[in-house]
């Protein structure tokens, strides 16, 4: 089999992101989209020997091109992923033989469950959420409870978001999650039970005056707050726009995406400068002064979740020893290195950072 990667959505801000980070890593590429001649404009600025394109249609019922069937390791950046990825998975495995690799930059729970038992069967890996949100999100909350002697002791809390356009296939992965409740909004885990959030408490420094929390534990931080025996946690998803703030409760209590959706996004993204934040904070309720908290900042989640889904790739396809089947990217721990290779060396635009308390601190460095 071929050891090219196939990128599937390439003309898209993610797909688009991923292509440029699996060049720099020197790998071999075919970049698909529907429009061909779309998807050679988006990739005009990228001249390699390694790229090469082709027109594929996902929700076509015509065959894939040879050069796709010859291809073992896949990347799904098309949205909404929950329309195009339980299709893609079954072209995948009827026409692409030989075990190989599936990482999809979306995703959800349903998803997991749904293929994990095809994947395995056939001998590939499935891995989704490989993202921010789903992803780094899911990735901060392991690395940071890591850190502390006990997780049944940790009272942990994520806060996410910022001001960013949101494209189409965002807005109704948002739409999705609202309808299918795969979430908790306005709840927070602690000891084992589901409870409503009745105080949101002070934002990270690291987030502006003007942004605004709202309260949300998704299914992959979930399973993270479940599998690690955490004593509490709470997520906030944070927006830093009235307008799209509006936007997404219209689109919440309607049920329906606008058309004018797209536009009145990019109007309010325009008016000021992008930005983006993950913040994740522990607190040990045994020594409250332990405190510990790390943070990534960047200015365009869209290219940072195609370079998280292209270091996926990269990074699986090392491991050979890993069993087959699905799971969200973050719940591997072998992902969880993405966090420190990043605060080492992070992409163009991102940086993470760590804060301790000052006598931690200094053992920390004097480890490294």
């Amino acid at each position: 089999m071929s050891d090219v990667i196939v990128v599937i959505g390439a003309g898209g801000s993610v797909g688009v992101a991923c292509v440029e980070a699996l060049l720099r890593q020197g790998e071999r590429i075919l970049a698909t989209g529907r429009d061909l001649a779309l998807l050679q404009v988006r990739l005009a600025h990228l001249t390699s020997e390694s790229l090469r394109l082709a027109e594929l249609d996902v929700l076509s019922s015509a065959p894939w091109p040879a050069a796709v069937r010859a291809c073992s390791r896949f990347i799904q950046c098309a949205g909404p992923s929950f329309r195009l990825s339980d299709r893609l998975i079954a072209k995948v495995l009827a026409h692409c033989p030989s075990p190989g690799i599936f990482i999809d930059a979306g995703g959800d729970g349903a998803a997991i469950k749904r293929w994990h038992k095809p994947l395995a069967a056939a001998g590939w890996l499935g891995i989704m959420g490989a993202g921010i949100q789903p992803g780094l999100v899911g990735v901060a909350i392991r690395v940071l409870a890591a850190r502390f002697p006990r997780t049944d002791l940790l009272r942990l809390s994520s806060f996410a978001g910022g001001l960013q356009h949101l494209t189409p296939a965002g807005l109704a992965e948002y739409l999705q999650a609202v309808h299918a409740r795969t979430g908790y909004p306005g709840m927070y885990w602690q000891q084992g039970e589901w409870r409503r959030v009745v105080e949101i408490p002070p934002f990270p420094a690291c987030f502006p005056a003007s942004a605004r929390a709202h309260p949300y534990v998704d299914e992959e931080a979930a399973l993270a707050a479940k599998e690690l025996s955490l004593f509490s946690l709470c997520s906030f998803n944070v927006t830093d726009s009235a307008e799209i703030t509006y936007l997404l409760n219209e689109i919440m209590v309607t049920g329906r995406i606008p058309d004018s959706a797209s536009q009145r996004t990019a109007d309010a993204v325009a008016a000021q400068s992008p930005w983006f934040c993950l913040s994740a904070e522990g607190i040990d309720e045994e020594d409250k002064a332990d405190v510990r908290r790390t943070i990534l900042t960047c200015v365009d989640s869209y290219q940072v979740t195609g370079a998280v889904a292209a270091w996926a790739m990269i990074n699986v396809k090392s491991q050979s020893h890993l069993l087959p089947g699905a799971s969200w990217f973050s719940q591997r721990p072998q992902s969880l290195a993405i966090w420190q290779q990043w605060h080492s060396q992070p992409p163009a635009g991102v940086e993470i950072v760590w804060q301790y308390p000052q006598t931690q601190m200094l053992c920390e460095e004097g480890e490294i």
